[in-house]
């Protein structure tokens, strides 16, 4: 009878050796029939065995939502990484941009337009006959005010002169086009100057 006992607790012994070493993805492989029925033959030894099966699906189960949890971490962290690569681009882009703006030219109003074009024409001898009101073209990001000039030049070198002081300004002065005319007085023909018509744009930009 005690050879028995013994042979029954060896042979329990093992399936609690074998249970306590059991991988997660052999669990679909036990004979869970057999297993109850050794355990209640040994009724003292049941509440080990329970033990361990509970710490194995409690440690599947931790396992698993560890699982998901990693994988949300992992995606959450994938997309805080292209928001903050999309940030530092934006940064980069804000930051060029405002460098432009802050070497652009000053931009002048309409006053300041018309005197810094008559100080241009008496250095370069060019006479101003007159100026058209300001053309004011407003827009979202810019005003761009635009003024037509009639002009009367000794010579086309004093002209081109003119034009590159004009260009060359450290304000945001352009001359956009340029057209001659017939002239409309004796003075113009017997001095035999020039006779120009010119638009002179300024551009703000709005910051």
């Amino acid at each position: 009878m005690r050879a028995n006992n013994l042979m029954d607790i060896q042979k329990l012994n093992r399936t609690l050796s074998e249970l306590s070493k059991l991988d997660i993805n052999d669990l679909k492989n036990i004979d869970y029939k057999k297993l109850v029925q050794d355990l209640f033959k040994k009724k003292d030894k049941l509440t080990r065995v329970i033990a361990v099966f509970l710490s194995i699906i409690a440690g599947f189960y931790i396992w698993t939502n560890n699982g998901k949890t990693l994988n949300r971490s992992k995606e959450q962290l994938s997309i805080l990484q292209e928001q903050l690569a999309a940030f530092k681009e934006l940064s980069i882009a804000k930051a060029d941009f405002q460098k432009t703006l802050d070497a652009f030219p000053e931009p002048l109003e309409y006053k300041e337009m018309i005197e810094k074009i008559n100080e241009s024409a008496i250095a370069n001898n060019i006479d101003v006959l007159n100026f058209s009101p300001a053309n004011i073209q407003a827009g979202s990001l810019y005003d761009l005010i635009r003024v037509h000039i009639a002009v009367l030049a000794p010579s086309y070198t004093h002209f081109w002169q003119f034009i590159h002081t004009l260009d060359s300004s450290p304000h945001a002065l352009r001359v956009e086009s340029i057209q001659g005319r017939p002239a409309a007085s004796k003075k113009e023909i017997t001095e035999n100057k020039l006779n120009i018509d010119l638009e002179v744009s300024s551009l703000k930009i709005k910051k």
